[in-house]
């Protein structure tokens, strides 16, 4: 099975919020999230997915979705706008 996680946040940078997405991710072996509403600027992107052990973080072009992964999931964006990201995910087991 693969688990994944979609979470509208909103605020991913409040301390309660990063914690308890931290503990989600590690309790479940998250390898793909998405979150909505992160309300933090791009350039806190790669912190953020550094905090979350991700490899490979994806954002739209508002920056208000951002999709997480890591081996052995890949991801390609076949297209992005301001409400959304069309992503072809890839796993080994699909």
């Amino acid at each position: 099975m693969i688990n994944g996680l979609f979470w509208n946040i909103r605020e991913v940078s409040r301390p309660p919020n990063l914690r308890r997405l931290i503990k989600l991710v590690l309790l479940h072996s998250l390898k793909l999230i998405a979150i909505c509403e992160p309300k933090l600027d791009l350039a806190q992107i790669h912190s953020i997915r550094l905090r979350l052990h991700f490899d490979s973080v994806v954002a739209n072009d508002s920056a208000d979705i951002w999709v997480f992964y890591s081996s052995p999931i890949t991801c390609t964006i076949i297209g992005t706008s301001d409400q959304h990201v069309s992503m072809s995910i890839q796993h080994p087991w699909l």
